[in-house]
């Protein structure tokens, strides 16, 4: 089993997920799921925001 957590920007989750299913590896997606990733740094008071997909997979 291996877990891609993979920032969510341009093509890289397709080119990703492209990648994994043209490997030739017999693969179950066992996670397919978006999450925000939220950072605050409270001395300079900097707040960001990032979109990333986590991918499972896990060899059959």
């Amino acid at each position: 089993m291996i877990c891609f957590c993979i920032q969510d920007t341009g093509e890289k989750v397709r080119i990703l997920k492209d990648t994994i299913a043209n490997s030739g590896i017999d693969f179950d997606i066992l996670n397919d799921s978006s999450l925000i990733y939220k950072y605050e740094d409270k001395e300079s008071d900097h707040k960001s925001e990032t979109k990333y997909c986590m991918y499972i997979v896990k060899k059959k």
